[in-house]
């Protein structure tokens, strides 16, 4: 019935104003796309740079009837896959890495996630996760034994739940500092498992020169998503 109403109403115009009608329509939906895009390279530029603030990969906003998702996302590109390889002690690529009936090459997700660490450089080599925690001028928080104990063994290096961990431990607050130090020393921890110390540093400068990154901000919009 709602299929007929609609045919009737539009049986009424001539086909000429039934064009005249439909670009009318798509000048406003041309005109309506165009400030949606504003808005939303706006909210996408204010949430890259609060991302870049953190290690955080994840930001959401929120207004009256809904809220707005940023997201930072990495992608890896490997200029020489032979070349890398040599990098690796052997049998460690050949582990992590498949190559696919295209010649493609998959990474194991952990090892990606130390190369694009490397990349970035968001990592620490010269201090350990419990000498940081120690560290009261670094980590002025104070965590007794039992509480280093415990933040060695939940921390992740994810801004999310490491942040989540921290307040739930020591209160809310601001913890961008701390959590980026922890970020830094998880990665050079990942990087360690598959590189050997001899050379270190030496072989992730020469990994650097075999790797590419591409950085994307995305957004997510979702109407009636309200904060708690």
């Amino acid at each position: 019935m709602e299929g007929k109403r609609q045919e009737t109403k539009l049986g009424r115009y001539s086909t000429g104003e039934l064009v005249t009608k439909l670009i009318s329509m798509d000048r406003k939906r041309a005109r309506l796309v165009e400030e949606i895009d504003k808005y939303k390279a706006e909210i996408s530029a204010r949430g890259g740079a609060a991302l870049d603030d953190t290690n955080t990969k994840f930001i959401k906003y929120y207004g009256e009837n809904g809220s707005c998702a940023v997201t930072f996302a990495e992608k890896l590109f490997i200029a020489d896959d032979l070349r890398l390889k040599e990098m690796f002690p052997e049998g460690v690529y050949d582990k992590l890495v498949t190559i696919t009936n295209s010649v493609k090459y998959k990474y194991d997700s952990k090892l990606e996630m130390a190369l694009k660490a490397i990349f970035s450089g968001e990592y620490l080599f010269d201090m350990t996760m419990p000498e940081y925690l120690n560290n009261s001028a670094l980590f002025p928080l104070h965590p007794d034994v039992k509480q280093v104990k415990l933040l060695q063994k939940k921390l992740t290096g994810d801004y999310k739940k490491d942040n989540k961990l921290l307040i739930s431990m020591f209160g809310a607050g601001s913890y961008d500092e701390e959590l980026l130090y922890i970020h830094r020393i998880k990665n050079g921890e990942l990087i360690k498992l598959f590189l050997p110390d001899e050379g270190l540093a030496d072989a992730v400068e020469k990994i650097k020169g075999c790797l590419t990154v591409e950085n994307d901000v995305k957004i997510t919009i979702d109407a009636g998503d309200m904060e708690e």
